[in-house]
């Protein structure tokens, strides 16, 4: 996972910016994907309540709340890292 790419994510404008964010770091992206990254990540940055699992998605993440689990699964195949309850898989 890279600091750098994560931050970039986050001040991503649209799915086109994830998608370009994507490619400049070699990950080939559809539009749908880039969209569903991008709606994720606008979740996390949102105010207001997080679901709970937005909120462990959030804790111990990185920018204004991207864990860096979340990049390597979005972009890498990474596991999913959160189990069936909402908690972070170690």
């Amino acid at each position: 996972m890279n600091e750098e790419m994560a931050e970039k994510l986050v001040g991503a404008t649209s799915a086109a910016d994830v998608q370009s964010i994507a490619n400049s770091y070699g990950k080939e992206l559809t539009m749908e994907q880039a969209q569903e990254i991008y709606d994720k990540i606008q979740s996390f940055s949102a105010d207001g309540e997080l679901s709970d699992e937005e909120l462990a998605a959030v804790s111990g993440g990185i920018g204004r709340g991207i864990d860096p689990r979340w990049i390597d699964y979005w972009f890498y195949g990474g596991p999913y890292p959160l189990d069936s309850e909402g908690h972070w898989i170690v």
